[in-house]
C-alpha cells in the first residue's frame, strides 16, 4: 500500500484513539440505552454513527500502522482481543437494525454489550484502576478495612441477639411493623452495617438504651472507617493520576521541551502568545486572506496548545498551573530514562528542544547524552531504500544520496523521505562542546534535522550590537519577540518542517538574481500581505564535512560549501508565517506571473520624489572598551568589537588571579579550536601580543594582520577607586567609550553587578565635567532587577545605560530557535560585524508628502543603501514608533515622509569596507 494510504490510516487510528472521539462514543452509547420511547427515533443515527466507528475499527484491526516499528505495518489477522470485541460490537449493532417489533426488546437488551465496548474505549483507565488496587498494599488495606467492618456488624448482632437488652419496639427491618423477623439474627447483623456505613441510620428514638449505645458504638465507629476510605480513596486517584503522567500524552505533530530552567517560563509564554494571533490585526476583515488565517488559526486555538514540558521535579511546576500555560502537558522524567520516548510521544512529534541542564554539573554532557538516547530512538530500523540507510557511529560525512521524489542531495540526516521528519533543536553552553554535540547528532537517521544552538554566544553579538548600534533596542525587541514582525527562514524541501514543497520554486542560481526576482515579486504584494526578502538558504558542507545551513543575506556570493547551485530557501521579514508560506506558494503556483516591472519601478521614484536624502548613522566609537567579568563568550564580544573596530583596546577586569589565568587558559584553548576548525562562525582567534605585557591581539584566519588589543588583569569592580586608577595605564574610567557589566555562573552574580553599576552610576554623577559620551550595558541573571533597574533609569531619564536579563534573552532565543530552523546562522551575521547586518538611515531633512512603502523601498535600493525593513516615525506627543515590513498598518502601507525620523535596512556592514567607514576612523 503507498506510504499516503500508511499515512492516513496511522492518521486515523489517531483519531480514534482520542480523547475527544471517545467521549463523544462512550456519550452515545449511554444515550443508546435511555429506557424511554422518544430516543427510538434517534436510532438511524445511532446506527449510522456505530456503524461507521465498527467499520473504520475494523479496517485498523486488520491493517496495523504503527509509529514507534514500520515493521509491524501491513495486513495481519486481528489479536484475539481485538477481535472479541469486535464481535461484540458487532452483535450490539445488530440491535438497531429495524426488525420484527416483537423481538425488539429482546434486540434492545443486547444493546447492554456495548457496555463491554464501553469500558474498551477506556481500558488504559481501567488497567490503571486495576493496577492500583491490586497493589500488595492497597489489597491489604482493603481486606483489613473489610474484615473490621464485618467484625463490628458481627459483633453488634450478635451482642444484641445474645444479650437481654430491651430492644422490643425497635424496627431493624423498618417495614413499619414490629413482628418474629425483627428478632431475626441476620436482620440485625444487616442492621448493625447500615449503621457503620451510614451515621444517617442512627435510631431517630431512644426506645431501648442498649439499642442505642450499639447504635452510637457502631456509627462513631462507621465514622473511622469512612473517614480512612475517603483517604484510601483520595490516595487511589493520587496513583491513577500519577500513572496518568507515565503515559504518552497522545498528541501528534507537537512540540517537547526537555528540562526547566530560568528561562523555561519566559519560552512558554513567548510561545502561548505567538500561537494566540488568532485575528492578525493587518488583514483586511471579510477577505479570502481573512478567512484563509482565520480558519488555520482557529483549528490551532480549538486544538490546544501542542507542547510537552518534561522536567525532573514529579511536581508540576507552579508556573505551569497559571490559566495560560495550564494547557501545556507536563510529563516527570529525563531524556536518559527508558521510558522517555514513549512517555513525551517523541516518535509523533515535530520538534524536540534540549535545553540545557543548567542544575547538572556538567550541563552539555547531560545535553549531548540525551541527543544520543533521542538520535538512537529515532532510529529506522527498516529504510525504505537500502541506498539510503541511515548514517552509523563513525560516519559523520555527508551523504550524497538523492531523494527519490526531488533529487536533492540530503545531509546525513535526510535519509527517508517518507512523510514528515523531526526536528532535534539542542542547547549547548559551551561552544568547546559543539564538536562532541555535532559528532552525537551525525549518528541520527530517518527524517531528522538538527540544529544546535549556543545562545551564549547570540547573547554576546546581541551586546556587541547593542553597544555599537544606536536606538537598537526597539528593533530588536519586535524581531525577537512574538510582538510585530519576525525573521522567517522558509525551507522549500525540508520534510521536518510543517511546511514542504511538493515542486520548489525555481529561482536563478546566481544568488542577485535570486534576490532580484524575490524582491520584485513581493513588491506587488498588497500591503495586508506584505513581506520583504533579505536573503537565500543554501545547504553546504563544512570544512569538516558536516551539514550546515548556508545563509546569502542580500544576494552576496553563494557558499563555497553549497552541495547545490540553487538556494534550497530564503529568508523574509513578515509579521507571521502564514505570510511566508503563502508568498512561497504563490512562487510555486504561478512562477510566470507579472513583477514588478520597470514602469513601476519609474513610478515609484515620482512617488518617492519629496523623499529627504538619508545617511548611514555613524556607529557609537569602540576605542576603548572595558568589560567587568569574564565568561568563555567573552571572547565572542571581544572578536565582534575588534572586527567593528580594528584599533578598538580592550580591558577585561576579572576578581581574583585564579580567574585571569582560567581566562587565559580559556582564550588558549578557544584559539586551538579555530585553528583547527572546530568551531564555526568564528573568524580568527585572540593571540598573545609579541610585545610580552601579557596582552592579546586578534589574529583573523585569513591571515590579515593582527588587529586590537585585549588585556586581562585583576581588579575590583565594585570598588570606586579602582575606576579612578585603571590597571595597564587605562587610567580614569571617563576615558572609555563604552562599559560591559557581565553576569557569570557564580551565586553572587547579580549582587556584584547591582554594585558595579551603582558604583559607576555614583563616580560618574559626580565627575566634573559630566561624561556624555559613556555608555553602559549591564548583565543581569535575574529578569525582576533587570527589569526594575530599566524602570529606575528610565525615571531618571538616562539614556546611556542599558540593561538586560539573560533569563530573558536566552528565553527569546530559544524561542527564535523553535520557531525560525536556522535562526543562529541568521542573527549571527545580522548582529555581527563580518557581512550584512542592521543599520539607521537619517535623513538630511523633512521630507515632503507621502509615499508607498514600495516605492521609499526601490528609493532606498538605488540610492545603495540595502533593503529597507522598518520605517521610524516621529509620534504625536513626542518620542517616536517603529513600523517594520510595510510602514503603519493603519495608513495601508502608505509613509508619511514628513514623519519620518530615521529608516532601518539590512545592508553591508562597514567594517566589511573600511573605506565605507565614518569619517575621523
Amino acid at each position: 500500500m503507498p506510504d499516503r494510504t500508511s499515512a492516513a490510516l496511522t492518521r486515523l487510528g489517531r483519531i480514534l484513539s482520542s480523547a475527544g472521539v471517545r467521549l463523544l462514543l462512550s456519550a452515545a452509547i449511554i444515550f443508546s440505552l435511555i429506557p424511554e420511547p422518544w430516543v427510538k427515533q434517534y436510532e438511524p443515527l445511532l446506527l449510522g454513527l456505530f456503524a461507521l466507528e465498527f467499520s473504520l475499527r475494523l479496517l485498523l484491526a486488520v491493517r496495523r500502522e504503527t509509529d514507534d516499528d514500520p515493521r509491524q505495518r501491513g495486513w495481519r489477522w486481528p489479536r484475539l482481543g481485538a477481535l472479541a470485541l469486535l464481535a461484540l460490537d458487532l452483535v450490539a449493532l445488530v440491535s438497531f437494525l429495524p426488525i420484527d417489533p416483537r423481538a425488539s426488546p429482546w434486540m434492545r437488551s443486547l444493546r447492554l454489550l456495548r457496555f463491554v465496548v464501553l469500558l474498551g474505549y477506556w481500558a488504559p483507565l481501567m488497567r490503571d484502576l486495576r493496577t492500583v488496587m491490586l497493589r500488595r498494599e492497597r489489597a491489604r488495606q482493603v481486606v483489613v478495612m473489610a474484615m473490621i467492618v464485618g467484625l463490628l456488624s458481627f459483633a453488634g448482632a450478635l451482642f444484641l441477639q445474645q444479650s437481654e437488652v430491651d430492644d422490643r419496639g425497635v424496627d431493624y427491618d423498618e417495614d413499619g411493623q414490629i413482628d418474629r423477623d425483627d428478632r431475626d439474627f441476620f436482620t440485625k447483623l444487616w442492621w448493625a452495617f447500615r449503621q457503620i456505613q451510614d451515621p444517617g441510620n442512627m435510631m431517630t428514638a431512644p426506645t431501648a438504651t442498649g439499642v442505642v449505645i450499639i447504635s452510637l458504638w457502631l456509627t462513631v465507629a462507621g465514622l473511622f472507617l469512612v473517614s480512612f476510605l475517603i483517604g484510601l480513596g483520595s490516595n487511589v486517584v493520587r496513583e491513577m493520576m500519577e500513572l496518568s503522567q507515565l503515559r504518552p500524552p497522545g498528541l501528534h505533530g507537537h512540540t517537547v521541551i526537555v528540562n526547566i530552567t530560568a528561562a523555561t517560563r519566559q519560552l512558554l509564554e513567548e510561545l502561548m502568545r505567538y500561537y494566540q494571533k488568532l485575528l492578525p490585526q493587518d488583514v483586511r476583515p471579510l477577505s479570502r486572506w481573512w478567512f484563509a488565517l482565520l480558519l488555520d488559526n482557529l483549528r490551532r486555538a480549538l486544538m490546544g496548545p501542542r507542547y510537552v514540558v518534561v522536567g525532573t521535579s514529579p511536581e508540576r511546576p507552579d508556573f505551569l498551573r497559571r490559566s495560560e500555560l495550564a494547557r501545556i502537558v507536563y510529563r516527570h522524567g529525563s531524556a536518559n530514562d527508558e521510558a522517555f520516548m514513549h512517555r513525551a510521544d517523541i516518535a509523533l512529534a515535530q520538534r524536540v528542544v534540549l535545553l540545557a541542564d543548567t542544575a547538572a554539573a556538567e550541563p552539555d554532557a547531560e545535553t549531548i547524552r540525551a541527543s544520543l538516547a533521542i538520535v538512537e530512538g529515532l532510529r529506522d530500523p527498516s529504510p525504505a531504500d537500502p541506498e539510503e540507510g541511515a548514517v552509523t557511529g563513525s560516519n559523520i560525512q555527508v551523504q550524497k544520496t538523492r531523494s527519490r521524489r526531488t533529487g536533492r542531495v540530503t545531509d546525513g540526516h535526510l535519509t527517508h523521505q517518507r512523510g514528515r521528519g523531526k526536528l532535534l533543536i539542542a542547547e549547548i553552553l559551551d561552544e568547546r562542546n559543539v564538536p562532541a554535540a555535532w559528532a552525537a547528532l551525525a549518528s541520527g537517521g530517518g527524517e531528522l534535522r538538527a540544529f544546535i544552538v549556543v545562545v551564549d554566544r547570540m547573547i554576546a553579538l546581541f551586546l556587541a550590537c547593542v553597544g555599537r548600534t544606536a536606538g537598537i533596542g526597539p528593533l530588536l525587541a519586535e524581531l525577537l519577540t512574538c510582538t510585530g514582525h519576525e525573521i522567517y527562514t522558509c525551507f522549500f524541501d525540508l520534510p521536518e518542517l510543517s511546511y514542504n514543497c511538493e515542486t520548489p520554486p525555481q529561482l536563478p542560481a546566481e544568488p542577485q538574481a535570486a534576490m532580484q526576482r524575490l524582491t520584485r515579486r513581493a513588491r506587488v504584494l498588497p500591503p495586508r500581505q506584505r513581506l520583504v526578502p533579505i536573503g537565500l538558504l543554501y545547504e553546504e558542507v563544512d570544512e569538516l564535512g558536516m551539514p550546515d545551513l548556508g545563509v546569502v543575506i542580500g544576494g552576496d556570493a553563494r557558499p563555497p560549501g553549497a552541495i547545490a547551485p540553487t538556494c534550497n530557501g530564503f529568508i523574509a521579514l513578515a509579521p507571521s508565517f502564514a505570510h511566508v508560506r503563502e508568498f512561497s506558494e504563490a512562487l510555486r503556483r504561478e512562477p510566470e506571473v507579472t513583477a514588478w516591472s520597470e514602469d513601476q519601478d519609474v513610478a515609484a521614484r515620482q512617488a518617492a520624489a519629496g523623499a529627504p536624502a538619508f545617511g548611514r548613522e555613524p556607529h557609537l566609537p569602540l576605542r576603548r572598551v572595558l568589560v567587568c567579568g569574564f565568561r568563555p563568550v567573552t571572547i565572542a564580544l571581544c572578536e565582534a568589537l575588534i572586527l567593528a573596530e580594528p584599533a578598538a583596546e580592550i580591558l577585561v577586569l576579572v576578581p581574583s588571579e585564579a580567574e585571569r589565568r582560567a581566562a587565559l587558559d580559556r582564550i588558549n584553548v578557544h584559539r586551538d579550536m579555530v585553528q583547527r576548525h572546530l568551531l564555526r562562525g568564528y573568524h580568527g582567534a585572540l593571540a598573545p601580543r609579541p610585545d610580552g605585557d601579557f596582552s592579546h591581539h586578534y589574529e583573523p584566519r585569513d591571515g590579515g594582520p593582527p588587529i586590537g588589543r585585549v588585556q586581562i588583569v585583576v581588579g575590583d569592580t565594585t570598588s570606586p577607586l579602582q575606576f579612578v586608577e585603571l590597571p595597564g595605564g587605562f587610567g580614569h574610567v571617563s576615558q572609555f567609550d563604552l562599559v560591559y557589566i557581565l553576569s557569570s555562573a557564580g551565586e553572587d552574580s547579580d549582587a556584584r553587578g547591582a554594585q558595579t553599576l551603582m558604583t559607576l552610576d555614583a563616580l560618574l554623577t559626580r565627575s566634573e565635567p559630566a561624561v556624555s559620551h559613556l555608555r553602559i550595558v549591564a548583565e543581569f541573571v535575574d529578569a525582576e532587577l533587570a527589569h526594575r533597574l530599566r524602570q529606575r533609569y528610565a525615571a531618571l531619564g538616562v539614556a546611556r545605560v542599558q540593561v538586560y536579563s539573560t533569563e530573558n534573552l536566552r528565553a527569546y532565543f530559544l524561542f527564535q530557535s523553535v520557531l525560525i530552523p536556522g535562526f543562529a546562522r541568521v542573527y549571527g551575521q545580522l548582529l555581527a560585524p563580518w557581512g550584512h547586518s542592521f543599520a539607521r538611515l537619517v535623513p538630511s531633512g523633512r521630507g515632503r508628502g507621502r509615499c508607498p512603502f514600495q516605492a521609499l523601498s526601490v528609493h532606498i535600493a538605488e540610492a545603495g543603501h540595502g533593503v529597507l525593513i522598518g520605517v521610524e516615525l516621529d509620534r504625536e506627543g513626542g518620542g517616536s514608533e517603529l513600523h517594520l515590513g510595510a510602514g503603519a498598518s493603519s495608513e495601508d502601507g502608505v509613509v508619511d515622509l514628513a514623519r519620518v525620523r530615521g529608516l532601518w535596512v539590512v545592508t553591508l556592514d562597514p567594517a566589511v569596507h573600511p573605506a565605507d567607514r565614518r569619517a575621523g576612523d
